[in-house]
């Protein structure tokens, strides 16, 4: 019979690769100098970010269509009806922040259907941060203003102020809705700031790249007592 060679019929595993060589390609993949459409984009972070933008683009229409009714109820109407100064500031300080909104949410939802990558990280950070500050700080001021007693007043020469009551109302009507869309709209902002600013924390942007190299740090530390010698 032949001799059975001793390499038959053992199994042979692949060799490791170095640990230094598994630890260099640890930190390659995790560098914080890759750029911001290469970050991971997982479905738990997907998910969040298509509901809020569709959310935001939902309520910067709405926060523009109501503000244009606003104007045209004021103006149109058969009374000049003066809102007050708290809430003309507030429905002008919206119009900005609801422009924006809706071209940035629009343009991201369109790149993320089309599967394409969408507006830089950093640049709908300082979007997001910018659009939550404004719009719920004017929405909130304007609101308050007009909830607070400070109903605004008519100018009608007629002096029948029924029909400034009336006209008031669908005003005021038109203006909280503008500003309680501006107010949703920067709380929908404010939280695709935290969920862009999570998958940045998650990536590493950001991080240092320096760090300790692997092993022991050891400090020595001698103390020497010396004698001053008889003389």
């Amino acid at each position: 019979m032949p001799a059975s060679s001793p390499d038959q019929g053992t199994s042979q595993t692949p060799p490791h690769p170095p640990a230094e060589e598994q630890e260099d390609a640890a930190v390659d993949e995790s560098s914080p100098l890759l750029p911001s459409d290469s970050l991971p984009a997982t479905p738990s972070f997907r998910k969040p970010i298509h509901i809020f933008t569709a959310l935001a683009l939902t309520f910067s229409i709405l926060a523009l269509v109501s503000l244009f009714a606003t104007a045209v109820a004021r103006q149109a109407g058969p009374v000049s009806f003066n809102l007050p100064w708290s809430t003309k500031e507030g429905l002008n300080g919206v119009v900005a922040p609801a422009i924006f909104s809706l071209l940035f949410s629009s343009y991201n939802l369109r790149r993320v259907r089309s599967h394409k990558p969408a507006a830089p990280l950093a640049l709908n950070l300082i979007v997001d941060i910018l659009i939550a500050f404004f719009a719920i700080t004017y929405g909130a001021s304007g609101l308050s203003g007009l909830l607070d007693g400070q109903g605004g007043w008519c100018s009608y020469p007629g002096g029948d102020y029924s029909i400034c009551r009336r006209g008031a109302l669908l005003v005021k009507v038109f203006a909280g809705i503008a500003m309680g869309a501006g107010i949703a709209l920067g709380v929908m902002h404010f939280v695709l700031f935290c969920v862009r600013g999570r998958i940045t924390y998650s990536s590493g942007l950001g991080r240092s790249p320096w760090r300790l190299p692997v092993g022991q740090l050891k400090f020595e530390v001698s103390i020497k007592f010396l004698r001053e010698l008889e003389r």
